[in-house]
């Protein structure tokens, strides 16, 4: 019995012993290198999930433009070169000041119905009948090398700076003031006493511009619901989220305004 005593002390010891090795060995050596791997693989989870959200963000976009081009190519008989280029350039604008695309395409139709040799009796040039002064003004805005009608008569720079100048109304005074100050000038709103002429085109084409502005929404609208991978509603949250688009890195981010950032 006393043997069996012993024996039995004797293995309950070594246990303790083990136990005490086992922790030790853990605490020093497993315990740290299983953190690491825990650390490494929440690292791996963090990469993965915005690497599947920036997937989205590009399968979003290139679904949002596609449908644009298409929407544009039906409602003013576009080319689909014509189509991809304009819906590109209105989307990344549309990215940069957060600012639906429809608004670009709408007061270009109506100022010029996209023909990039259309002049003004004002001297106004190009798709957005932008004067030589502001042209210049804005460019240097938006670091772009400015050569006067050479760059006015470019339809790609055109619309970049008539895009730029737009958006900048329509974020500091709303679309309908925006629209109005592009109009008339940067100081329509202030002037009390307008110009009868002044006020009858502003007034005239701003109505244009708003009619032709839902007519593109509403198209924009079922196209998506036609031909669109997703649905509309995670089209358009889309544009708010998106902050990958090319024009970020093209443009100086100064040219963005509190507003847009905040």
């Amino acid at each position: 019995m006393k043997r069996v005593h012993k024996v039995f002390i004797v293995i309950l010891i070594i246990a303790v012993v083990s136990s005490v090795a086992v922790r030790g060995y853990y605490s020093f050596y497993t315990k740290p290198k299983l953190e690491e791997a825990q650390a490494e693989i929440k690292t791996l989870q963090t990469q993965l999930s915005k690497e599947k959200f920036k997937n989205r963000t590009y399968i979003l976009r290139d679904d949002r433009r596609r449908c644009i081009s298409r929407t544009l190519q039906l409602a003013y008989g576009l080319s689909k070169w014509e189509g991809f280029c304009y819906a590109t350039i209105f989307d990344e604008f549309s990215l940069l000041y957060k600012i639906r695309w429809e608004l670009y395409g709408s007061l270009i139709r109506v100022e010029t119905n996209f023909n990039p040799t259309r002049k003004s009796g004002k001297n106004c040039k190009g798709l957005m009948q932008i004067k030589e002064s502001t042209g210049e003004e804005v460019a240097k805005e938006l670091g772009i090398r400015f050569i006067g009608n050479q760059s006015l008569w470019n339809e790609f720079i055109n619309i970049a700076i008539g895009s730029a100048y737009l958006s900048k109304f329509v974020v500091e005074r709303g679309v309908q003031k925006g629209i109005k100050s592009y109009l008339g000038g940067p100081d329509y709103l202030k002037n009390v006493q307008k110009k009868a002429e002044t006020f009858k085109y502003v007034k005239e084409y701003k109505t244009r511009v708003s009619e032709e502005y839902d007519q593109l929404s509403y198209m924009f609208r079922g196209i998506v619901d036609e031909f669109s991978i997703t649905d509309f509603e995670e089209i358009e949250k889309s544009i708010l989220i998106d902050t990958t688009a090319l024009i970020f890195e093209i443009f100086n981010p100064d040219i963005v305004s509190d507003s847009i950032k905040n």
